[in-house]
């Protein structure tokens, strides 16, 4: 199976850069795996976002990551990572 290629957007970076070490190394590790497969369910705590079409969530620990799949491009492209409380409030 071929891998996605990762894409994220500057403003998910930067939050990324921020987290603590730890937090950031669980992160890494759960984006390597939708790298491999961004709709794993068995891996990957994902739902598709409500009213949201396109776009899924990736909850790890109390940060989510919001993505989209660009299905032709093999591309996932992360869109908001934030704590849990903040990722909602961004997106209405």
């Amino acid at each position: 199976m071929q891998r996605y290629e990762i894409k994220v957007h500057k403003t998910a970076a930067k939050y990324l850069k921020a987290l603590p070490a730890n937090t950031r190394r669980r992160v890494r590790n759960k984006i390597d795996l939708l790298a491999e497969d961004p709709y794993d369910v068995n891996r990957l705590d994902i739902k598709p976002m409500e009213g949201e079409e396109g776009l899924w969530r990736l909850h790890i620990g109390s940060i989510r990551l919001i993505y989209e799949v660009h299905q032709q491009r093999l591309l996932v492209y992360i869109l908001t990572v934030r704590h849990r409380g903040d990722v909602y409030k961004k997106r209405r």
